[in-house]
């Protein structure tokens, strides 16, 4: 899967799956918390640049940078991840 399906998946998924899911792989702290703030919390990037004082732009390119982390822990990681982490993710890949 590539990282634009993903996004896409992201943005699909439920609130429900992604709120414990998000914190639940071990990402770095700030890719976590962009992240969250973006499918849980549903902030804009606007928002989100804000409140972590940086450029749009660069808020943009970091998000796909957190996207892709996030894609290659749940490849890289599955088979070691927690059975209630690997529902939550074939909730989201479904």
């Amino acid at each position: 899967m590539n990282t634009r399906e993903f996004a896409s998946r992201l943005n699909r998924t439920s609130k429900n799956v992604l709120k414990p899911l998000i914190p639940a792989l071990g990402l770095h702290k700030r890719a976590e918390k962009v992240l969250y703030m973006r499918y849980v919390d549903e902030a804009s990037i606007y928002d989100i640049a804000d409140d972590l004082g940086i450029a749009y732009e660069s808020l943009s390119n970091y998000l796909c940078v957190a996207r892709e982390e996030m894609l290659k822990t749940i490849e890289k990681d599955y088979e070691i991840l927690p059975s209630e982490t690997q529902l939550l993710i074939n909730k989201l890949l479904q």
